[in-house]
């Protein structure tokens, strides 16, 4: 909040802003390197847990931890994927586009990996 922002001040000064009112919804998606998500899933819940007790401690109604997980090559994993995906609402529609444009993203990511790992050895 800064001190030029009069418009946020006076909605903070009508208590608008009251932490209790709000929901924080962390998403975060994970890579995995093996076969086996639920390590990077307990990961990332230790890596976010002092984020998530300062805001617990500062008032908010509520504070979430949604951990999409994706594998290598492009894979879905459903349960790791679907269930947070639901959690935030989403209906059946929305969760097939988005795991579709995730693993389209996982397979150009990985491509680009690939082809520039070859190129590096090829150039020695």
């Amino acid at each position: 909040m800064t001190a030029c922002n009069s418009k946020f001040q006076q909605l903070a000064k009508d208590k608008k802003l009251n932490p209790n009112l709000w929901e924080v919804q962390l998403i975060e998606f994970k890579f995995c390197e093996v076969t086996s998500p639920d390590p990077q899933l307990q990961k990332a819940k230790v890596q976010h847990s002092v984020l998530i007790a300062n805001l617990n401690r500062q008032g908010y109604r509520e504070v979430k931890l949604h951990v999409i997980l994706g594998g290598v090559m492009g894979t879905i994993y459903k349960d790791y994927t679907d269930k947070p995906l639901a959690d935030l609402n989403l209906d059946y529609h929305k969760i097939k586009y988005l795991k579709h444009k995730l693993n389209e993203h996982s397979l150009r990511h990985a491509f680009a990996l690939i082809t520039t790992s070859y190129a590096l050895q090829t150039a020695i």
